[in-house]
C-alpha cells in the first residue's frame, strides 16, 4: 500500500511537471513578442494585437500607450531578463491567468518586470503589464527615440 501511494505521488509531480514546463512555454512567444515591440516603441501593436478585451475596457489606447511610453523612456531597451516567477490559475470565475515575473535588466538599470494573461476564446491576452523599478536607474543614455 506504502509503495501504491509513493507511485502514485511521483507519478502526479511527474504529470504536474511536465504541464508547468508546457504551459510556460505557451507563454514564451507571448513575452518575447511584448518584448520586441516594446523595444521599437511599437505600443500600439501591443495595445491592438495582445491585449486582452477587459485590459481594452479598462484603459483605451492613449492611455496604455502614455503609460507604458513612460516606462520605456525611463529604462530604455530591454537587454535580458530572468524569470523569477510563474503561476498558471483557472478558475470558473475568473477563467485561466497566467502571471510571469522577471528580473531585467535595461539599457538604463535593472527592474522587475510582470506579465498578466488572461485566456480569450482559446487564446492567452495581455491582461496587464506592471514594472517596478530598482531604483538606479541612470539618464537615458543609449536610447534614441
Amino acid at each position: 500500500m506504502r509503495l501504491l501511494k509513493t507511485s502514485l505521488f511521483f507519478l502526479f509531480l511527474t504529470i504536474a511537471g511536465c504541464s508547468v514546463s508546457e504551459r510556460l512555454e505557451e507563454v514564451k512567444p507571448l513575452i518575447e513578442d511584448f518584448q520586441a515591440l516594446y523595444n521599437t516603441r511599437s505600443f500600439s501593436a501591443i495595445y491592438d494585437d495582445m491585449a486582452h478585451p477587459d485590459l481594452k475596457t479598462e484603459m483605451d489606447i492613449e492611455v496604455f500607450e502614455k503609460n507604458i511610453a513612460d516606462i520605456r523612456n525611463l529604462t530604455g531597451e530591454r537587454i535580458s531578463g530572468n524569470r523569477t516567477g510563474f503561476n498558471w490559475r483557472s478558475t470558473t470565475e475568473e477563467g485561466t491567468i497566467v502571471v510571469v515575473s522577471f528580473e531585467t535588466k535595461f539599457v538604463n538599470g535593472f527592474g522587475y518586470e510582470t506579465f498578466s494573461f488572461k485566456l480569450d476564446d482559446k487564446q492567452l491576452k495581455l491582461l496587464g503589464y506592471n514594472f517596478k523599478s530598482s531604483g538606479d536607474f541612470k539618464a537615458n543614455q543609449a536610447d534614441s527615440a
